[in-house]
């Protein structure tokens, strides 16, 4: 992440105001070389130049000046567009030829030789393809050419000789520029006032992680690999801004690598086919005396979670409260007290009892707070805060921090949470979500009517269940996995006079749907305990209740 350090005066090498010849009226880019040498890309259109440019209306020049020269050679010239260049210790110059839909080797010291180094010169998508392609950069210690492929978005590999390309970056941000490779193997990015940090999709994401955004519209970016400096140059105010690294985060790998396998695992004792009791026992709240404060009391109740040691939490939305109802020795107390808490939206509880809430004060604000085991009493620690909707929350078992946004799943990485990744996009905003104890996530895409499946650090999803119901109130519907990874989620049964919510199972191993109750109203939360029973919260009746299991 990096801040503004310094603003320092420089001098002009190349222009009206130095003394080096000829003075180019195009320039576009420069380069200098491991001797110190000046190359400079000059772009210059046709007399009949108009704002609906024609491609042969474009010819490009490069110039070259020895390190003491004032007198500058032309090296190189050719009709059509071109954005960037790349000029390898051989010399020789990798030219992007935008409208070309190609990347251009010309080689040295002549440069009159050429052969095509990306791209087919056929617009398009595909491997063997560019589409205005804007920059390049080429890898010395193997020969491997990396080329930003702007309007396919995406950043394309091109081993010497290949004859198609390899897609090492996918979901560039729109309006990508230059591409700069780091010491660590990442990809800096840049567009006109903001630089993006890319990697395989499991380590930065679909669309990567912002390092530099600044108020400054810049035409140009550098790199200093040996302290990780940037300069970018303002256009508007012809100067050059350096940005200094501000914090140091740690990259994290998507992936389930992280988990221990000589980790104990609890024996799951709900079977594919279980059953529970049809009578719930409501355990905590009155529907009789309705919405109230007192401590066995609830009102409107939301979200659950139960510990491994069965240990209950409720969001007790209506009080603004959290409480904690110990299911063995059946006592309850309250965890986070009113006025620590303001539109409490979901909760997550960690092994040793930390309280996480995703918390929405209004529709402009939203911040994941954490209450840490015997400090229930304080304001909380805020671990993320972003001026926009939130709309669900989930951790993993590492704790990383997973948010339903507006437009897709972010993860936030712990322990500092300094950094988040895209890992899901184009997502409806009301989404129900889970994440398992391998790291897959789970989505109820309701638009499509499926259950969806992300292993963790893949792209790509398989689908788990097709043909689901129609879902009338996504707000309120529940999706959640037991221990055996069968899924459940609520459906408001509108057919009936009265409106009764359904809760179903679905078996991924058999591939088979069953209702496990009918007859419940306004569920808001569904969990189970160690032992494999159920609880429901049904928010209109402020109770919570548990139903036995049977087999």
């Amino acid at each position: 992440m990096f801040d503004i350090n310094s603003l320092e005066q420089g001098f002009f090498i190349l222009g009206e105001s130095s003394n080096r010849l000829p003075n180019l009226k195009g320039m576009r880019s420069s380069f200098i070389d491991f001797d110190d040498n000046l190359y400079v890309l000059e772009v210059q259109y046709g007399d009949n130049y108009t704002q609906n440019i024609l491609k042969s209306s474009f010819s490009y020049s490069i110039w070259f000046w020895s390190k003491q020269a004032n007198e500058g050679t032309k090296l190189l010239s050719s009709k059509g567009d071109c954005y960037r260049f790349y000029v390898d210790k051989k010399k020789n110059i990798y030219v992007t030829e935008t409208e070309n839909h190609r990347v251009v080797k010309y080689y040295a010291p002549v440069y009159s030789n050429y052969t095509i180094a990306a791209g087919n010169g056929i617009q398009g998508s595909d491997l063997s393809q560019l589409n205005l392609p804007f920059s390049v950069y080429l890898d010395e210690t193997n020969s491997d050419l990396f080329v930003v492929d702007r309007v396919n978005r995406r950043i394309q590999k091109w081993s010497s000789d290949a004859k198609q390309g390899e897609t090492i970056v996918s979901h560039l941000f729109a309006g990508a520029r230059s591409v700069i490779p780091d010491c660590h193997g990442n990809f800096i990015v840049y567009r006109r006032n903001e630089a993006k940090l890319y990697n395989r999709f499991e380590i930065t994401g679909f669309d990567g992680i912002e390092i530099l955004n600044s108020s400054v519209k810049f035409e140009a970016m550098a790199y200093d690999e040996t302290n990780g400096d940037i300069y970018v140059l303002n256009i508007k105010r012809n100067n050059v801004i350096k940005y200094t690294i501000e914090r140091e985060v740690t990259l994290y790998n998507n992936t389930i690598s992280s988990l221990d396998n000589e980790t104990d695992v609890t024996p799951c004792e709900i079977a594919s086919d279980s059953t529970w009791m049809l009578i719930g026992e409501v355990i905590l709240g009155n529907s009789v005396l309705g919405c109230g404060s007192a401590k066995e009391q609830l009102c409107l109740p939301t979200r659950l979670f139960i510990t491994s040691d069965d240990i209950l939490y409720i969001l007790d939305s209506g009080n603004l409260r959290i409480q904690k109802y110990n299911i063995t020795d059946q006592t309850v107390s309250t965890a986070i007290n009113r006025g620590l808490i303001f539109n409490p939206l979901s909760i997550y509880v960690s092994e040793t009892h930390d309280i996480y809430v995703l918390d929405r004060p209004n529709k402009t604000n939203s911040f994941v707070k954490v209450w840490y085991n015997n400090n229930y009493n304080k304001h909380g620690t805020i671990l993320i805060h972003a001026n926009e909707n939130f709309r669900n929350f989930y951790l993993d078992q590492d704790l990383n921090i997973y948010i339903l946004t507006n437009s897709d799943i972010r993860k936030w990485f712990a322990p500092n949470y300094y950094y988040s990744i895209g890992i899901i996009s184009f997502l409806n905003n009301r989404t129900p979500f889970y994440i398992d104890q391998q790291f897959s996530l789970y989505i109820y895409d309701i638009l499509q009517r499926t259950i969806k499946k992300w292993s963790a650090g893949s792209l790509s999803s398989m689908t788990v269940f097709s043909g689901l119901p129609y879902t009338y109130n996504s707000e309120q519907l529940i999706f959640t996995l037991d221990c055996n990874n069968n899924i459940y989620f609520t459906h408001i049964n509108k057919l009936e006079k009265i409106s009764s919510y359904v809760i179903y199972r679905l078996n991924p191993k058999k591939n088979s749907t069953e209702i496990i109750d009918r007859n419940l109203t306004s569920v808001a939360g569904v969990q189970f305990d160690s032992y494999g029973n159920l609880y429901v919260t049904e928010r209109n009746k402020h109770h919570v209740k548990m139903f036995a299991i049977m087999n």
